[in-house]
């Protein structure tokens, strides 16, 4: 019986979560078609708004970099060269800023550990580039990490300078022995991995897979990620920035519009769109596999801006109270005639709104007092 190799590398945010969590879910159904998704090495996410969803094998990659024995004792005790195939998912493992060099260590700590395969296969999921890279970009921003803030644009720019690395990715993966493969999912991840796994020998029949509670996530509105991205830039520390983002997301979208904030909207331009395109098929084209532009409706794109672009009196309007608009006496003036603005136009007094009052020093009161008064 050949021993056949799976790597699944991704790419993000095409439906890696769920394919992920149905086949830790589904354990003995797939070994039963003589494929083996480990136990050993699953990550489950903490402390982001994907809390609790199954990450594939990265626990597994990070024990290999130590030559784990514990770790092999394990894979071998669950019986990975005993199956048709092996199936490992880890899509970190080609973060598009992880450089080739680190990429190419992984592969390599990997082979070390699993060395008697006879059939290797480096294989990626892959949606429509313009769906798959702005929900990474919203993954990104709302995750808690604090390190995006850029808009939309700027973050593409990045990835399409990244392009060769893309490419020398899959040409050092080449060279160590994998087969490289793309799977183009337009609906169902894993219906669409499945089929794959049948039309190349590497499971013996259709699996019989439970997929009731598997674990998928919407992303977040565009009202919450712009919010967030602006939160981002403030430079606040981490744990505070991941404190306010987690409230945001806790909010339902109609409180920023009842709040009074207000959002315009707009689509991806031609021009952006087709990059996406010649990104992605120039990353890939080398290997035979090519990504038509479909121009429909709906699948449109949006991006959302906020107004007034200032995020230290979006934060007050929503009622936070904390100590992030003491920069200059003209950003709380201008807050406070917001406020007052709002609360003679629509009749209802925003007092929950400037509960900061109390940090303002005494010197600033009686200046901020005369604004209010030239106001009424």
């Amino acid at each position: 019986m050949n021993k056949n190799l799976i790597l699944h590398a991704g790419f993000h945010k095409t439906g890696t979560t769920a394919l992920q969590t149905c086949y830790f879910k589904n354990y003995e159904n797939l070994k039963k078609v003589g494929l083996l998704f480990p136990n050993t090495g699953i990550t489950f996410i903490k402390g982001s708004p994907r809390d609790g969803a199954c990450s594939g094998h990265d626990n597994l990659l990070r024990m290999a970099s130590i030559r784990s024995k514990t770790l092999i004792r394990k894979l071998e005790t669950e019986g990975i060269y005993s199956h048709m195939t092996t199936l490992l998912s880890i899509e970190n493992i080609s973060h598009p800023f992880m450089s080739h060099k680190v990429f190419e260590q992984n592969l390599i700590d990997l082979l070390d550990m699993l060395p008697k395969y006879e059939k290797k296969v480096l294989v990626y999921t892959v949606k429509r580039p313009e769906k798959m890279f702005r929900s990474l970009y919203s993954e990104l921003i709302t995750g808690g990490n604090a390190l995006y803030s850029e808009k939309y644009d700027t973050f593409f720019d990045n990835i399409i300078n990244k392009a060769d690395e893309y490419k020398k990715k899959l040409n050092t993966a080449k060279k160590l022995g994998f087969e490289i493969k793309f799977i183009f999912c337009s609906g169902n991840t894993i219906d669409h991995f499945e089929k794959f796994l049948l039309e190349n020998n590497l499971i013996n029949k259709k699996p019989s897979l439970n997929i009731e509670n598997t674990i998928t996530y919407s992303s977040p509105s565009l009202e919450h990620e712009t919010i967030i991205r602006e939160i981002n830039g403030l430079g606040l520390s981490r744990a505070l920035t991941r404190r306010i983002s987690k409230k945001i997301l806790e909010m339902p979208t109609d409180f920023f519009y009842n709040a009074g904030l207000e959002f315009e909207r707009r689509h991806f331009d031609e021009e952006l769109l087709n990059k996406h395109y010649k990104f992605i098929n120039y990353v890939l084209n080398d290997f035979g596999f090519k990504i038509e532009l479909i121009k429909d409706l709906s699948y449109q794109v949006n991006f959302v801006n906020i107004l007034p672009n200032n995020i230290e009196e979006v934060l007050l309007i929503l009622g936070f109270e904390e100590k992030y608009n003491q920069k200059s006496i003209f950003k709380l003036l201008n807050t406070l005639k917001l406020i007052l603005k709002r609360t003679i136009s629509t009749g209802h007094f925003y007092s929950r709104r400037i509960g900061f009052w109390n940090i303002v020093p005494n010197g600033l009161k009686d200046q901020l007092l005369n604004q209010l008064r030239k106001l009424i």
